[in-house]
Protein backbone atom coordinates (compact mmCIF):
# COMPACT_ATOMS: atom_id res chain seq x y z
CA UNK A 1 0.00 0.00 0.00
CA UNK A 2 1.09 3.31 -0.69
CA UNK A 3 1.12 6.19 1.68
CA UNK A 4 -1.63 8.97 1.30
CA UNK A 5 0.77 11.79 -0.47
CA UNK A 6 -1.32 14.05 1.70
CA UNK A 7 1.16 12.94 4.54
CA UNK A 8 4.03 12.87 2.80
CA UNK A 9 7.00 15.27 3.40
CA UNK A 10 7.74 16.84 0.59
CA UNK A 11 11.90 17.30 -0.01
CA UNK A 12 13.04 21.12 -1.08
CA UNK A 13 16.81 21.52 -1.30
CA UNK A 14 17.18 18.55 0.97
CA UNK A 15 14.80 20.10 3.74
CA UNK A 16 11.89 18.37 4.85
CA UNK A 17 8.78 20.81 4.86
CA UNK A 18 6.41 20.27 7.59
CA UNK A 19 3.90 22.52 7.04
CA UNK A 20 1.94 23.64 4.23
CA UNK A 21 -0.66 27.09 3.88
CA UNK A 22 -3.53 24.84 4.60
CA UNK A 23 -1.89 22.31 7.10
CA UNK A 24 -3.18 19.61 5.23
CA UNK A 25 -0.14 17.53 5.85
CA UNK A 26 -0.55 17.28 9.69
CA UNK A 27 -2.65 14.39 9.75
CA UNK A 28 -4.22 15.13 12.85
CA UNK A 29 -4.86 19.04 12.50
CA UNK A 30 -8.10 19.94 13.79
CA UNK A 31 -9.66 23.44 13.78
CA UNK A 32 -12.22 25.31 15.86
CA UNK A 33 -15.31 25.69 13.90
CA UNK A 34 -16.26 29.35 13.42
CA UNK A 35 -19.57 31.24 12.70
CA UNK A 36 -19.30 33.68 10.33
CA UNK A 37 -21.49 36.90 10.20
CA UNK A 38 -19.27 38.66 7.55
CA UNK A 39 -15.93 37.80 5.28
CA UNK A 40 -14.64 40.28 2.69
CA UNK A 41 -13.87 37.87 0.24
CA UNK A 42 -11.95 39.40 -2.01
CA UNK A 43 -9.53 41.56 0.46
CA UNK A 44 -9.16 38.48 1.97
CA UNK A 45 -8.08 36.33 -0.98
CA UNK A 46 -5.85 39.17 -2.07
CA UNK A 47 -3.68 39.42 1.18
CA UNK A 48 -3.77 35.50 1.34
CA UNK A 49 -2.23 35.50 -2.07
CA UNK A 50 0.35 38.08 -1.72
CA UNK A 51 1.47 36.08 1.55
CA UNK A 52 1.47 32.73 0.25
CA UNK A 53 2.71 33.66 -3.36
CA UNK A 54 -1.12 32.58 -4.73
CA UNK A 55 -4.84 31.33 -3.60
CA UNK A 56 -5.06 27.60 -2.95
CA UNK A 57 -8.54 27.53 -4.80
CA UNK A 58 -9.15 23.43 -3.50
CA UNK A 59 -7.57 20.46 -2.10
CA UNK A 60 -6.96 16.91 -3.88
CA UNK A 61 -6.61 14.09 -1.47
CA UNK A 62 -5.35 10.69 -3.52
CA UNK A 63 -5.32 7.35 -2.03
CA UNK A 64 -4.05 4.19 -4.49
CA UNK A 65 -3.78 0.69 -2.80
CA UNK A 66 -2.15 -1.73 -4.94
CA UNK A 67 -1.73 -5.29 -4.48
CA UNK A 68 0.27 -8.27 -6.16
CA UNK A 69 -0.21 -12.20 -6.77
CA UNK A 70 1.00 -14.78 -8.53
CA UNK A 71 -1.21 -16.14 -10.93
CA UNK A 72 -0.91 -20.20 -11.54
CA UNK A 73 -2.51 -22.55 -14.04
CA UNK A 74 -0.58 -25.64 -13.87
CA UNK A 75 -2.10 -29.63 -14.67
CA UNK A 76 0.31 -31.83 -13.36
CA UNK A 77 3.25 -29.98 -12.98
CA UNK A 78 2.94 -28.58 -16.60
CA UNK A 79 1.73 -25.04 -17.73
CA UNK A 80 1.27 -21.28 -17.61
CA UNK A 81 2.43 -19.11 -14.82
CA UNK A 82 2.49 -15.42 -14.02
CA UNK A 83 1.65 -12.66 -11.99
CA UNK A 84 -1.86 -10.49 -11.21
CA UNK A 85 -2.06 -6.77 -10.33
CA UNK A 86 -4.85 -5.40 -8.60
CA UNK A 87 -5.93 -1.54 -7.33
CA UNK A 88 -8.10 0.53 -6.38
CA UNK A 89 -7.82 4.22 -6.64
CA UNK A 90 -9.63 7.60 -4.78
CA UNK A 91 -9.34 11.13 -5.11
CA UNK A 92 -11.78 13.84 -3.65
CA UNK A 93 -11.48 17.75 -4.26
CA UNK A 94 -12.45 19.98 -1.40
CA UNK A 95 -13.08 23.78 -2.25
CA UNK A 96 -11.58 26.46 0.28
CA UNK A 97 -14.52 28.82 0.40
CA UNK A 98 -14.41 30.76 4.03
CA UNK A 99 -11.05 28.25 5.22
CA UNK A 100 -9.80 30.86 2.98
CA UNK A 101 -10.17 33.58 6.11
CA UNK A 102 -8.94 30.62 8.48
CA UNK A 103 -5.92 30.13 7.05
CA UNK A 104 -5.36 33.43 6.03
CA UNK A 105 -5.75 34.32 10.02
CA UNK A 106 -3.40 31.30 10.71
CA UNK A 107 -0.45 32.78 8.30
CA UNK A 108 -0.75 36.29 9.78
CA UNK A 109 -0.41 34.38 13.52
CA UNK A 110 2.53 32.69 12.42
CA UNK A 111 4.04 35.80 11.21
CA UNK A 112 3.40 37.72 14.06
CA UNK A 113 1.44 40.10 11.55
CA UNK A 114 -2.14 40.92 13.63
CA UNK A 115 -2.03 42.95 16.89
CA UNK A 116 -4.06 41.78 19.68
CA UNK A 117 -5.89 44.90 20.65
CA UNK A 118 -8.45 44.29 23.37
CA UNK A 119 -6.24 45.42 26.26
CA UNK A 120 -5.28 48.63 24.61
CA UNK A 121 -8.51 49.56 23.50
CA UNK A 122 -10.47 48.56 27.09
CA UNK A 123 -7.90 51.22 28.61
CA UNK A 124 -9.83 55.10 29.01
CA UNK A 125 -6.44 56.22 29.80
CA UNK A 126 -5.03 55.14 26.33
CA UNK A 127 -7.92 56.95 24.65
CA UNK A 128 -8.06 59.94 26.31
CA UNK A 129 -4.20 60.41 26.07
CA UNK A 130 -3.74 59.95 22.66
CA UNK A 131 -2.48 57.31 23.15
CA UNK A 132 -4.28 54.37 21.15
CA UNK A 133 -4.15 56.68 18.08
CA UNK A 134 0.03 56.84 18.50
CA UNK A 135 0.26 52.65 18.83
CA UNK A 136 -1.67 51.95 16.21
CA UNK A 137 -0.96 52.87 12.66
CA UNK A 138 -3.05 53.07 9.29
CA UNK A 139 -2.77 49.99 7.24
CA UNK A 140 -2.21 47.45 10.61
CA UNK A 141 -4.34 44.23 11.23
CA UNK A 142 -5.97 44.11 14.39
CA UNK A 143 -7.89 41.59 16.34
CA UNK A 144 -10.59 42.48 18.61
CA UNK A 145 -13.03 40.31 20.61
CA UNK A 146 -15.74 42.00 22.15
CA UNK A 147 -19.49 43.72 21.55
CA UNK A 148 -20.24 44.97 17.68
CA UNK A 149 -23.10 47.20 16.98
CA UNK A 150 -24.42 46.58 13.79
CA UNK A 151 -26.41 49.28 11.65
CA UNK A 152 -27.90 48.57 8.54
CA UNK A 153 -30.73 51.56 7.30
CA UNK A 154 -31.77 49.65 4.74
CA UNK A 155 -33.17 46.70 6.95
CA UNK A 156 -34.06 49.50 9.48
CA UNK A 157 -36.37 50.84 6.68
CA UNK A 158 -37.95 48.08 6.34
CA UNK A 159 -38.91 47.65 9.60
CA UNK A 160 -40.21 50.84 10.03
CA UNK A 161 -42.51 49.71 7.11
CA UNK A 162 -43.02 46.31 8.66
CA UNK A 163 -44.00 48.15 11.74
CA UNK A 164 -46.43 50.73 10.43
CA UNK A 165 -48.44 48.46 8.19
CA UNK A 166 -49.12 46.27 11.46
CA UNK A 167 -49.99 49.60 13.38
CA UNK A 168 -52.62 50.31 10.53
CA UNK A 169 -53.88 46.50 10.30
CA UNK A 170 -54.06 46.36 14.04
CA UNK A 171 -55.96 49.28 14.68
CA UNK A 172 -58.34 48.67 11.50
CA UNK A 173 -59.46 45.35 12.83
CA UNK A 174 -60.28 46.64 16.20
CA UNK A 175 -62.22 49.49 14.92
CA UNK A 176 -65.78 49.27 14.84
CA UNK A 177 -68.13 50.54 11.92
CA UNK A 178 -68.69 54.11 11.85
CA UNK A 179 -71.97 56.19 10.53
CA UNK A 180 -72.09 58.98 8.56
CA UNK A 181 -72.16 62.53 10.09
CA UNK A 182 -74.15 65.45 8.83
CA UNK A 183 -72.84 68.75 8.02
CA UNK A 184 -73.67 71.23 10.75
CA UNK A 185 -74.08 74.88 9.76
CA UNK A 186 -72.25 77.67 11.85
CA UNK A 187 -72.88 78.86 15.10
CA UNK A 188 -73.24 82.39 16.61
CA UNK A 189 -72.33 82.34 20.48
CA UNK A 190 -71.54 85.47 22.63
CA UNK A 191 -70.39 87.85 19.51
CA UNK A 192 -68.60 84.98 18.44
CA UNK A 193 -69.27 82.66 14.84
CA UNK A 194 -67.87 79.17 15.33
CA UNK A 195 -67.61 77.48 11.67
CA UNK A 196 -69.49 74.72 10.68
CA UNK A 197 -68.18 71.25 9.28
CA UNK A 198 -69.08 69.42 6.09
CA UNK A 199 -70.59 66.10 5.85
CA UNK A 200 -68.80 63.16 5.81
CA UNK A 201 -69.47 59.83 4.75
CA UNK A 202 -68.61 56.56 7.12
CA UNK A 203 -65.48 55.72 5.35
CA UNK A 204 -64.47 59.06 5.51
CA UNK A 205 -65.16 59.34 9.82
CA UNK A 206 -63.18 55.62 9.06
CA UNK A 207 -59.90 57.55 7.88
CA UNK A 208 -59.73 60.51 10.50
CA UNK A 209 -61.02 58.15 13.66
CA UNK A 210 -57.68 55.76 12.10
CA UNK A 211 -55.46 58.49 11.85
CA UNK A 212 -55.78 59.53 15.07
CA UNK A 213 -55.40 56.13 16.86
CA UNK A 214 -52.39 55.06 14.96
CA UNK A 215 -51.01 58.24 16.33
CA UNK A 216 -51.93 57.45 19.42
CA UNK A 217 -50.18 53.91 19.24
CA UNK A 218 -46.89 55.77 17.75
CA UNK A 219 -46.95 57.54 20.64
CA UNK A 220 -48.06 60.92 19.03
CA UNK A 221 -45.68 60.45 16.27
CA UNK A 222 -47.99 61.02 12.90
CA UNK A 223 -47.25 58.84 9.64
CA UNK A 224 -45.26 61.31 8.48
CA UNK A 225 -43.43 61.70 11.03
CA UNK A 226 -42.26 58.22 10.89
CA UNK A 227 -41.94 58.22 7.43
CA UNK A 228 -39.29 61.00 7.77
CA UNK A 229 -37.19 59.58 10.60
CA UNK A 230 -36.90 56.66 7.88
CA UNK A 231 -35.73 59.05 5.65
CA UNK A 232 -32.87 60.71 7.98
CA UNK A 233 -31.47 57.47 9.40
CA UNK A 234 -31.42 56.03 5.48
CA UNK A 235 -29.69 59.65 3.98
CA UNK A 236 -27.66 59.59 7.45
CA UNK A 237 -25.94 56.29 6.36
CA UNK A 238 -26.15 56.43 2.68
CA UNK A 239 -27.44 52.55 2.96
CA UNK A 240 -24.04 51.30 3.57
CA UNK A 241 -23.89 48.28 6.62
CA UNK A 242 -22.11 50.23 9.61
CA UNK A 243 -20.48 47.73 11.75
CA UNK A 244 -19.02 49.77 15.36
CA UNK A 245 -16.79 48.26 18.30
CA UNK A 246 -17.32 50.11 21.73
CA UNK A 247 -14.38 48.65 23.97
CA UNK A 248 -15.71 51.35 27.02
CA UNK A 249 -19.54 50.41 26.58
CA UNK A 250 -22.13 53.16 26.09
CA UNK A 251 -20.66 54.86 28.50
CA UNK A 252 -18.12 56.12 26.38
CA UNK A 253 -19.50 55.39 23.03
CA UNK A 254 -16.96 58.16 21.50
CA UNK A 255 -14.33 55.43 21.81
CA UNK A 256 -14.86 53.33 19.28
CA UNK A 257 -13.64 51.63 15.83
CA UNK A 258 -15.81 51.53 13.26
CA UNK A 259 -15.81 50.64 9.51
CA UNK A 260 -18.81 49.64 6.83
CA UNK A 261 -19.84 46.15 6.10
CA UNK A 262 -19.80 45.50 1.54
CA UNK A 263 -23.56 44.49 1.29
CA UNK A 264 -22.70 41.70 -0.87
CA UNK A 265 -24.00 38.10 -1.18
CA UNK A 266 -21.03 36.58 -0.79
CA UNK A 267 -19.70 38.13 1.53
CA UNK A 268 -22.89 39.02 4.31
CA UNK A 269 -26.41 37.40 4.38
CA UNK A 270 -29.07 39.31 1.84
CA UNK A 271 -31.69 37.76 3.79
CA UNK A 272 -31.18 40.44 6.87
CA UNK A 273 -34.47 39.60 8.97
CA UNK A 274 -33.15 36.08 9.24
CA UNK A 275 -29.42 37.47 9.67
CA UNK A 276 -30.64 39.45 12.59
CA UNK A 277 -33.20 37.51 13.95
CA UNK A 278 -30.57 34.74 14.36
CA UNK A 279 -27.69 36.99 16.10
CA UNK A 280 -29.41 40.23 16.89
CA UNK A 281 -28.28 43.98 16.28
CA UNK A 282 -25.77 43.77 18.67
CA UNK A 283 -23.02 41.24 18.32
CA UNK A 284 -21.92 40.24 21.90
CA UNK A 285 -18.24 38.20 22.26
CA UNK A 286 -17.58 38.02 18.89
CA UNK A 287 -14.42 38.71 17.16
CA UNK A 288 -13.37 40.80 13.83
CA UNK A 289 -10.41 41.10 11.96
CA UNK A 290 -9.87 44.45 10.89
CA UNK A 291 -7.16 47.03 8.87
CA UNK A 292 -6.59 50.09 10.49
CA UNK A 293 -8.14 52.50 7.59
CA UNK A 294 -7.67 56.11 8.95
CA UNK A 295 -6.73 57.50 12.33
CA UNK A 296 -7.87 61.19 12.34
CA UNK A 297 -5.44 64.29 14.27
CA UNK A 298 -6.94 65.68 16.80
CA UNK A 299 -8.95 68.59 15.66
CA UNK A 300 -8.22 72.27 15.83
CA UNK A 301 -11.37 74.59 17.46
CA UNK A 302 -11.77 76.80 14.02
CA UNK A 303 -14.83 78.69 13.98
CA UNK A 304 -14.07 79.75 10.22
CA UNK A 305 -16.87 76.89 8.87
CA UNK A 306 -17.10 76.45 4.58
CA UNK A 307 -15.32 79.29 2.75
CA UNK A 308 -14.38 79.37 -0.83
CA UNK A 309 -10.71 80.14 -0.95
CA UNK A 310 -9.43 81.71 -4.14
CA UNK A 311 -10.59 82.83 -7.08
CA UNK A 312 -12.54 79.59 -9.37
CA UNK A 313 -11.96 81.86 -12.42
CA UNK A 314 -8.03 82.66 -13.66
CA UNK A 315 -7.14 84.71 -16.88
CA UNK A 316 -10.67 84.16 -17.79
CA UNK A 317 -10.64 80.66 -17.54
CA UNK A 318 -11.95 77.94 -15.04
CA UNK A 319 -9.26 77.28 -12.67
CA UNK A 320 -10.06 73.68 -12.56
CA UNK A 321 -7.72 72.96 -9.22
CA UNK A 322 -9.57 75.76 -7.11
CA UNK A 323 -12.93 74.15 -8.06
CA UNK A 324 -11.68 70.84 -6.75
CA UNK A 325 -10.12 72.15 -3.64
CA UNK A 326 -13.87 73.25 -2.73
CA UNK A 327 -15.08 70.11 -3.39
CA UNK A 328 -12.88 68.02 -0.96
CA UNK A 329 -13.22 71.23 1.33
CA UNK A 330 -17.03 70.68 0.98
CA UNK A 331 -16.42 66.99 1.73
CA UNK A 332 -14.83 67.66 4.80
CA UNK A 333 -17.42 70.63 6.08
CA UNK A 334 -19.92 67.78 5.45
CA UNK A 335 -17.80 64.82 7.59
CA UNK A 336 -16.49 67.59 10.47
CA UNK A 337 -20.51 67.82 10.45
CA UNK A 338 -21.56 64.59 11.36
CA UNK A 339 -23.39 63.20 7.83
CA UNK A 340 -19.87 61.55 6.31
CA UNK A 341 -18.88 58.15 7.83
CA UNK A 342 -15.34 60.00 7.63
CA UNK A 343 -14.09 59.16 11.50
CA UNK A 344 -13.60 62.34 13.87
CA UNK A 345 -11.18 62.00 16.62
CA UNK A 346 -11.07 60.03 18.89
CA UNK A 347 -12.99 57.43 17.26
CA UNK A 348 -10.80 55.29 14.53
CA UNK A 349 -11.98 53.51 10.97
CA UNK A 350 -11.08 50.28 9.71
CA UNK A 351 -12.13 48.06 7.27
CA UNK A 352 -13.64 44.76 8.34
CA UNK A 353 -12.09 41.78 6.98
CA UNK A 354 -13.87 38.81 8.79
CA UNK A 355 -16.56 39.10 12.24
CA UNK A 356 -16.91 35.39 13.81
CA UNK A 357 -17.08 33.42 16.51
CA UNK A 358 -15.95 30.08 17.43
CA UNK A 359 -18.92 27.92 18.20
CA UNK A 360 -16.75 24.26 18.78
Amino acid sequence: MTKDPAHIDLQTSGQPIQLDAVNEREKYTVRKIREYFYVDLQRVRSYYAQLNRGVIEGIVSKETKTSKGEAQAKLMGFGPSGSRESGTAREETRSLHELSAVIFEEICDRESLIHEVGALLSDREAWATGRVHSELYEGQLVRFTGSLDVHDPSFFGQRVDQFQRFVSAFVGITMAEQEAQAATPPTRQGGRTSPGSRGRDSGQVRAELKARLIQEMLQGLSSEKVAEIKELVSSLANDAVTLRAFPLGDSHREFNLSGSLLSRSEYMQNEREELYSRYGYTLDSWTMIAQIARIPSKPVASDSGFQIDGELISNGRMDRIAMERVGVALLKYIEDFGLAEGPTYPSISVTPLAVYREVF
